[in-house]
């Protein structure tokens, strides 16, 4: 099987795993940039509107690869709009995927349960794995309006993005 890891991140938490994670297991890495800048506005109207932004991508570079492992955030429980065009890409050449993300997380949930039925609408496909690697987990307990403030804004330590990085690696070398 060839893989790829497909990365998008704002605050580098979910850059940071990917790098330990496809330098550990040998895999190919494809960076997503956007063409513009983006906001918190930018996301809150993806959302609202289904908006796929537009990537500095060629499309073609993933037709080599037989499994897609994305990587990054969760934004008000759906992936990150960033990863739409690839969603899209998938519905018309279908291939085994599966998520990583470095998140927020729920305080009262332990997984998000929607993330698997938008995931399968936006690809056409069930993913082989998801895995929510929340930053909710590693704060202390406290009021919700300012656990919302820390976890935007929260950076992850080294030997967090490592031990999120060793799930992560545990994970995806199953599939491989």
């Amino acid at each position: 099987m060839k893989p790829v890891v497909i990365s998008f991140s704002e605050t580098m938490n979910n850059e940071r795993v990917a790098d330990i994670v496809t330098t550990d297991l040998n895999i190919d890495w494809i960076k997503l940039k956007e063409t513009k800048k983006r906001s918190m506005m930018t996301n809150i109207l993806d959302i609202l509107f289904n908006r796929k932004p537009k990537l500095a991508i060629d499309l073609a570079l993933l037709d080599p690869y037989d499994m897609i492992i994305f990587m990054g955030p969760v934004w008000v429980g759906h992936p990150a709009s960033p990863f739409r065009r690839i969603f899209r890409y998938l519905r018309q050449h279908p291939k085994d995927y599966g998520l990583v993300t470095v998140c927020g997380g729920n305080c009262d949930l332990v997984s998000n349960p929607k993330l698997n039925e938008c995931l399968m609408k936006r690809t056409g496909k069930k993913p082989q794995f998801i895995k929510e690697l929340k930053i909710f987990d590693l704060l202390p307990q406290m009021e919700e309006k300012d656990m919302n403030e820390k976890m935007f804004k929260y950076q992850l330590t080294k030997d967090e993005i490592i031990r999120y990085a060793d799930q992560a690696k545990t994970l995806i070398s199953t599939y491989l």
